[in-house]
């Protein structure tokens, strides 16, 4: 899937912006240069999915996902990625807009065996139990580099970076990569690249050099550099 524009979404029942399922263990599902503009489901019974996928082999690169909801006790996900073996997930925006008291948000959960997360910015909200990033099932190799989870409600407990083995950390406790970052992306906030990121920002060139991965342009076609520093997210830094 590439360069799609998502619309809003919301449902009385579980809302998925895109949802894909594969039992093809030989197929490696690639997501990329998608905008889901995201709804919520309607009731508090139902869940809210950016992206779910439930297959062996899952590539997202240079996605944004946006979600809001005001009804109180929804879940929402920016990424469900399920029944993985393997998961690589590069330079996507996701961000939680509006958001209600006593909902459920999780940027990335993912339950795979090996996981790679690098160059993503997940911007959790200001009410609510929030997670960055999700893990539940053991996991044999894992690669966390260069991602920007900013939370809006630094120091509380109910708001944290990582969620992996039923622990909670913060960066810093996870681990001493200091390549990873929680601090305000500082968006450009004007449409309809909302997501770019402003002069100000520190992501703009934080991230690691993926070009060899194949990755040479951003979501909205801006390349890549080959050498040099890259940016968090889905937007490349435009001088």
């Amino acid at each position: 899937l590439t360069r799609e524009q998502g619309k809003d979404a919301s449902s009385s029942q579980n809302t998925n912006g895109i949802f894909i399922s594969n039992t093809n263990t030989d197929s490696v599902i690639s997501v990329r240069r998608c905008n889901i503009i995201g709804g919520s489901a309607t009731s508090s019974a139902y869940y809210s999915y950016g992206i779910h996928i439930s297959t062996s082999n899952v590539l997202l690169f240079n996605n944004i996902v946006t979600t809001s909801s005001n009804i109180s006790g929804v879940h929402s996900y920016g990424f469900f990625i399920e029944n993985n073996s393997i998961a690589r997930i590069y330079n996507n925006t996701i961000s939680f807009k509006t958001v209600a008291s006593g909902s459920y948000w999780i940027g990335i959960r993912c339950n795979a065996s090996q996981i790679e997360i690098t160059n993503n910015i997940v911007d959790i909200p200001n009410l609510a139990p929030s997670y960055g990033i999700y893990f539940t099932n053991p996991i044999t190799l894992i690669n966390l580099n260069n991602n920007n989870t900013y939370r809006h409600r630094q120091g509380e407990d109910n708001s944290w970076v990582l969620y992996y083995n039923s622990t909670y950390y913060t960066w810093t406790d996870y681990t001493a990569n200091d390549s990873n970052l929680d601090i305000d992306p500082y968006f450009t906030g004007t449409e309809p690249d909302t997501y770019q990121l402003s002069e100000s920002s520190t992501s703009k060139d934080a991230g690691q050099n993926l070009y060899s991965q194949g990755i040479t342009v951003d979501i909205a076609g801006n390349p890549r550099p080959e050498t040099g520093s890259w940016s968090i997210g889905a937007y490349q830094y435009q001088e």
